[in-house]
């Protein structure tokens, strides 16, 4: 895998060690009862604690199958409630005080955009 990243071109080592922090800590947790490793606060490398907002973020203002788009009210509401727990509360507060840019980006990237992106050139 790492040889392919590499292949694509413009990746450094520097961006393979974000890139692998972030696939093997995203379910880490800010109170330390995550996995693989149950890691701590800041034990978390920082960009794995970020993408870990952004992922649940970004899903629970989506459309899923199994599940409605969660008004923005409740998706701060329960960002703020796990803030300390499963997230970092920095990265908390940073995505909630700019929830309506956050919303812009993923309104401007529906996944159904995506998904036939993904068709067309795969």
């Amino acid at each position: 895998m790492l040889k392919t990243l590499k292949q694509w071109g413009g990746i450094t080592d520097d961006n393979l060690k974000i890139i692998l922090n972030i696939i093997r800590h995203h379910h880490e947790r800010f109170d330390g009862d995550g996995f693989p490793l149950k890691l701590k606060g800041e034990d978390i490398p920082l960009e794995a604690r970020i993408v870990t907002v952004a992922d649940v973020t970004d899903a629970l203002l989506s459309h899923r199958p199994y599940k409605k788009p969660w008004p923005l009210s409740d998706v701060i509401k329960y960002l703020q409630e796990g803030s300390g727990k499963q997230f970092d509360p920095l990265c908390v507060e940073a995505i909630t005080k700019n929830m309506t840019k956050a919303s812009q980006i993923q309104n401007q990237y529906p996944d159904h955009l995506i998904d036939n992106d993904m068709k067309s050139t795969g």
